[in-house]
């Protein structure tokens, strides 16, 4: 594969090469260089920690190319402290530049949800919670604050939307919490938009999160948002405005963070919208697009005219 990307790149004479992710770091860094392309950039979108049990050669690889880049962007504030502090890229060569979220086709999406909700009126609260089902995801804790809320509001409801190694353990242990029934496994979905739509409440519960687009989703549709105070989460969600920050692998601060919005609808709805105004302002994907575009030229020594051709790779 690098073999055929450097004659790719040579035959192409691509000027900027863009990677994203640790395998097509390693195979489109490797090759940009052997290529010489005078331009080389990555987009870091983790923390160490997420990546901590990879092999050690491909660690050091990810390193070592993220230092010789022409210049890193880190999607939050968070990746770019792991790569300046434990991946030593010079800070001056790192931008944060955030993920964003489409939502022009987000609001243009109105399927209906693709699951069934129970009879339509029945009172009670339903939260949601959207992501593959690592042990990093702290849906453990979710099942555990649930019970608290469960004791507070009976008619609470949870579903996981999401699939992944941890569902047999969280199953079993949703039913050794008494909570089996008060729980939906919803396994992978790409509705999302009809989703959380329904939800009355978004948490997300992460021991560790370089950024989190599920909570883009969650504010886009002017849901509350019940996070930890990991990772980027803190840059999308603003305790006490758009939502409420608990420290990771506490159910207990989960569960009142739950139940004071679940108790107070009035404070939570504000809450919403000031997360959807938020999401407009700073994560719509064309702030994304932009901010691409102006470091490219910039890079590149082309200026920020928009029309400008660059001969740009991403991977």
């Amino acid at each position: 594969m690098i073999t055929k990307l450097v004659r790719l790149l040579r035959r192409e004479q691509f000027q900027v090469v863009h990677t994203h992710m640790l395998q097509a770091t390693i195979v489109g860094q490797l090759a940009a260089q052997i290529a010489g392309v005078p331009m080389r950039l990555v987009t870091r979108h983790y923390t160490p920690d997420v990546y901590a049990r990879k092999q050690p050669l491909m660690r050091w690889l990810d390193h070592h190319l993220a230092r010789k880049a022409t210049h890193v962007i880190a999607v939050s504030g968070a990746v770019r402290d792991g790569l300046v502090e434990q991946g030593r890229v010079p800070p001056e060569r790192v931008s944060v530049i955030h993920n964003g979220i489409d939502l022009q086709a987000f609001d243009a999406d109105r399927t209906d949800p693709p699951l069934s909700w129970g009879t339509p009126g029945e009172p009670g609260v339903w939260l949601g919670c959207v992501g593959s089902l690592f042990h990093r995801k702290g849906h453990a804790d979710l099942l555990r604050a649930l019970v608290k809320v469960i004791e507070v509001q009976p008619q609470t409801r949870l579903m996981l939307v999401g699939e992944g190694p941890e569902q047999a353990r969280l199953e079993a242990l949703a039913r050794e919490l008494g909570i089996a029934d008060h729980v939906l496994f919803a396994g992978f979905q790409s509705q999302i938009p009809a989703l959380v739509r329904r939800f009355d409440y978004y948490v997300h519960p992460s021991l560790h999160e370089p950024f989190g687009i599920a909570i883009l989703e969650a504010m886009a549709a002017g849901k509350a948002v019940i996070g930890t105070n990991t990772g980027g989460i803190p840059e999308l969600v603003i305790h006490g405005e758009t939502g409420l920050l608990v420290p990771p692998s506490d159910p207990v601060a989960l569960a009142a963070a739950i139940l004071h919005l679940v108790s107070n609808p009035a404070t939570a709805q504000p809450m919403g919208a000031r997360g959807r105004q938020r999401v407009e302002r700073y994560f719509n994907i064309r702030v994304t697009v932009d901010k691409y575009q102006e470091l490219y030229h910039r890079l590149t020594g082309m200026g920020c005219a928009p029309d400008v051709p660059a001969g740009i790779l991403t991977v």
